[in-house]
């Protein structure tokens, strides 16, 4: 990481009008807040709605580590990364029904309040594949996903993570 960040400044104080090509495993650099830069992981929207409580706020006294996101009920969850899934099952207090999936390098996603979970422990998971149906388990008060992104265990605010 320090490598890559000195690489970056040089190149951007040298004048160079474009950021080098990013280490395989980087991904493609997109933000930059409070001198971290951030990485777009090729990652893709687990569902499509608005955001109702986003990264870092308090929901039921409790800071989100990710982001809940408005849905229909009944709506299809989709892989939003390959990866394997290691985690299935409602034992999570608050989170309802639950899915973690490992992408490798690190990351993991978790999907949770959902109404039906649709893989198992142990099975590899395509990019855009459906996972689970949408509900309003756990904590949720009305239909909808919490999403999170970890990276080495440490909740990452997903919109670093998702295209714009």
């Amino acid at each position: 990481m320090k490598l890559l960040l000195t690489i970056l400044f040089v190149t951007m104080t040298a004048g160079c009008a474009t950021a080098p090509a990013p280490l395989p495993s980087a991904g493609v650099p997109v933000a930059t807040q409070a001198g971290v830069i951030h990485y777009k992981e090729y990652f893709a929207w687990p569902v499509r709605g608005s955001i109702l409580a986003p990264f870092g706020s308090k929901v039921d006294n409790v800071i989100n580590k990710g982001i809940d996101i408005r849905v229909r009920e009944g709506s299809s969850v989709l892989a939003a990364r390959s990866g394997r899934v290691v985690y299935c099952d409602s034992h999570l207090k608050g989170f309802g029904k639950t899915i973690i999936i490992d992408h490798g390098e690190g990351l993991q996603t978790v999907y949770s309040y959902n109404s039906d979970i649709l893989v198992n422990v142990g099975a590899s998971v395509a990019r855009h594949e459906t996972i689970a149906r949408a509900g309003r388990t756990g904590r949720a008060k009305e239909p909808s996903l919490h999403f999170e992104v970890r990276k080495d265990g440490e909740p990452q605010n997903p919109l670093y993570y998702l295209p714009r």
